[in-house]
């Protein structure tokens, strides 16, 4: 914020400048910085000119809604900024994730299968925001124009996307908030037939410094559900989550059941969740910091029906083995399926 009020500071002494000038001036001193940084500085400069504001307030009000810097606990909640020209998006509401390490994979007792095993240390170096809940119908009409899901209703998770499809919609968000794009979109006939692919500016570990809206990495997805938990689930099943025993046979509104320590719901059951990951990361014993597993895909390498992609967290679908934090499940990318969904992560400015 400091920053922020310095600049004004100096712009104001530049009052007597062209205004073409003062455009440059901020243009030099934001270089680098993320479009939805730059926009309340100019939405706040227009109204000091046109005296409508006089004070740095209306600064403060602009910026703390656009600047996704670190929260200060985990657990902390963001609303997602307004989108004058999407007045009919729901609210959604973000999580903060802070940096740090914890013991991915299963445990002996969980008698999980292989490739859950053997239980190591991650470690996270970066904190992320991430969606409290999967994006519902109702987000996701809003923003994308189309209704893909079988089971119908604005507040249940939005299935039937293909992992293409998620990161689409990150991207739209992005867009709409001024972010940059972290995925290259190839559209082709229909809005639902796009295929992504990584932006090479955010390949490998750079990809959790992405300043756009993206899927979660399977290891921030695992960390994000356990939210400090060593435990398979962090309650019991059927008060935390919908599966095969209690869903009836079919999604329910996300945020029904018990939240997570951090304040996330649905992290277990109702839809998977599909993750940024390729399949294909064996673990191993030793600790490791911001795993990542890419598939040749993104680059252009491969068929896409050649590559899966990691899920997680189980579905109406599901029965209780498969809904707990360290199960592990991949599908292809270009699948459509009526029990997998997604949640989107935005990393911190700077």
């Amino acid at each position: 914020m400091e920053g922020w009020v310095a600049l004004c500071h100096l712009l104001e002494e530049a009052e007597g400048w062209e205004r073409e000038m003062c455009v440059g001036y901020v243009a030099h001193h934001t270089k680098g910085w993320d479009a939805g940084l730059r926009k309340p500085l100019y939405a706040w400069w227009k109204r000091r000119k046109s005296g409508e504001v006089t004070e740095y307030d209306g600064l403060c009000e602009e910026w703390s809604g656009y600047v996704w810097d670190a929260g200060t606990f985990a657990g902390d909640t963001r609303e997602m900024p307004e989108m004058p020209e999407m007045s009919e998006m729901p609210e959604m509401r973000m999580i903060w994730c802070p940096s740090g390490s914890f013991w991915m994979g299963a445990t002996e007792a969980e008698r999980a299968e292989s490739k859950e095993y053997p239980r190591h240390e991650v470690t996270l170096t970066r904190g992320f925001w991430i969606g409290q809940t999967p994006v519902t119908q109702a987000q996701f009409v809003a923003l994308m124009g189309y209704q893909p899901s079988r089971f119908e209703g604005a507040r249940r998770p939005v299935e039937r996307v293909s992992w293409h499809e998620a990161a689409a919609f990150c991207n739209a968000l992005s867009r709409h908030l001024g972010d940059p794009l972290v995925f290259v979109e190839q559209p082709r006939e229909y809005a639902w037939d796009v295929q992504c692919r990584i932006d090479k500016r955010w390949v490998g570990v750079a990809y959790a410094q992405a300043s756009g809206f993206r899927l979660p990495t399977e290891a921030e997805w695992e960390y994000a559900c356990r939210a400090g938990s060593c435990a398979p689930r962090y309650a019991e099943l059927k008060r935390c989550g919908w599966y095969w025993n209690n869903a009836a046979r079919q999604t329910q509104d996300v945020a029904q059941k018990q939240s997570n320590t951090w304040g996330l719901y649905d992290t277990l059951g109702n839809v998977w969740e599909w993750c940024y990951d390729a399949s294909g990361r064996s673990y191993t014993a030793e600790s490791i910091c911001d795993p990542i597993c890419e598939g040749e895909d993104l680059r252009g390498g491969l068929d896409e029906k050649e590559v899966v992609r990691v899920v997680r967290g189980g579905s109406w679908y599901s029965g209780k083995e498969m809904c707990r934090a360290a199960y592990r499940f991949d599908d292809v990318m270009f699948l459509r399926d009526d029990a997998i969904g997604f949640r989107v992560v935005r990393g911190v400015v700077g």
